[in-house]
């Protein structure tokens, strides 16, 4: 669970890491409901929680807490934990926040005062540290562009053009020790969210330059980008434009808030492919074909199941989070970490 310093505290593909800062659940609002045909896709990881997952071609990595990394080559049926090198006073901790896949290079970071980024160029059967010019900052976000390795962390934007072997700072047309809470990229670009603002790079993060106009809310907690058009979380709703930022469109008002003073739910994560936006709000998750415009609840998945982080890969819909098996409120959850499946076009 991603934890900035100083305040109460997933990704590849098409979706973007999140904060998880004691988020709240709202009553369910009136909107359609749609079932999705969600299949569970274990790894029924008992005492734990699956933050967040990466995945490339056929492999799937799931970093959770009360167990460290997994992997499943077949789409969940049986997954091997991969932890060789890993810190192991972390497996049975809520602590791997952000993991980007590269073939058999992944890099994956978890959640401290100081760097903690540890890289595997075997899909996960060993693991080295790779924090060698990196800041004394937890590392928010983590991506994959080229050849490049861009690091957002809580004390400015990082580059290694060697698999983690050295970082340097880039931070040029960025304010100094800016926090950065998301990041998304594209055949041309990446972008990086921070306080209000969202910021550009087209020559792989050699300079920045701020996106357009500001958001009216803060902390952007996950960011998708495609071409021209990019969706946002926030604390205070889900924001998308269609312009590079010249203008942004608070999109499910109702549901998301949108304002600093409605109060909404905390958006956890999101995941984009063409007009189909879907969000999870922890323990709701609606679903929007239409880029925003008409809003579904999503059915389908355990009714005490927080969703933590939603990926979509090549028409599947990843939800991986945990299940609350308690019976006594009282006494805290019981959890059991999970990853379920769904095909985008069931919804």
């Amino acid at each position: 669970m991603k934890t900035i310093i100083s305040i109460a505290s997933i990704i590849l593909l098409v979706s973007s890491g999140c904060k998880k800062d004691n988020p709240t659940t709202t009553p369910k609002k009136s909107v359609p409901t749609i079932t999705g045909n969600w299949a569970t896709g274990g790894p029924n990881l008992s005492g734990g929680i699956i933050e967040t997952i990466g995945i490339e071609k056929n492999k799937i990595f799931a970093c959770s807490g009360g167990g460290g990394i997994y992997l499943s080559t077949n789409n969940g049926l049986s997954w091997l934990q991969v932890n060789n090198g890993l810190p192991s006073n972390n497996h049975n901790q809520n602590n791997y926040n952000e993991i980007a896949v590269n073939d058999t290079d992944i890099f994956m970071s978890y959640l401290s005062s100081s760097a903690a980024m540890y890289f595997s160029n075997n899909n996960g059967s060993n693991w080295s540290a790779i924090d060698n010019g990196l800041p004394a900052a937890q590392i928010m976000a983590i991506t994959v562009k080229g050849n490049d390795v861009f690091a957002g962390t809580s004390n400015g934007m990082y580059k290694s053009s060697n698999n983690g072997g050295f970082w340097s700072a880039i931070d040029t047309g960025l304010p100094a020790k800016t926090v950065i809470y998301a990041m998304a990229v594209t055949d041309s670009a990446i972008y990086v969210a921070s306080l209000n603002n969202i910021y550009i790079s087209n020559n792989s993060g050699t300079s920045w330059s701020v996106l357009g106009q500001p958001l009216p809310g803060i902390y952007q907690n996950c960011m998708t980008a495609s071409g021209d058009s990019i969706v946002v979380g926030t604390y205070y709703g889900l924001y998308t434009t269609t312009n590079l930022g010249a203008t942004w469109t608070a999109v499910g008002s109702s549901i998301f808030g949108n304002s600093p003073s409605s109060g909404g739910p905390q958006i956890i994560s999101l995941a984009t492919s063409g007009s189909d936006i879907i969000v999870s709000l922890l323990q709701e998750v609606y679903f929007s074909n239409d880029y925003g415009n008409t809003w579904y609840l999503v059915a389908g998945l355990p009714a005490n199941m927080s969703v933590f982080s939603i990926v979509i890969n090549n028409g599947t819909i990843y939800a991986c989070g945990a299940i609350d098996s308690s019976t006594n409120p009282e006494s805290g959850p019981i959890w059991t970490g999970e990853v379920y499946t769904c095909p985008l076009n069931s919804l």
